[in-house]
């Protein structure tokens, strides 16, 4: 469970740091499965 809670507090900043900026924008699809996950589990 923490590792999801993790996932999603760098999601939520991801301007903070430009290196997980792009490769969060090479996951976009992984960045939508999270936060459909923790929509779904909250």
């Amino acid at each position: 469970m923490m590792e999801v809670a993790d996932s999603v507090s760098v999601l939520c900043h991801p301007a903070g740091e430009p290196g997980r900026q792009s490769r969060e924008m090479g996951e976009e699809e992984t960045t939508v499965d999270l936060r459909t996950f923790a929509a779904t589990t909250s």
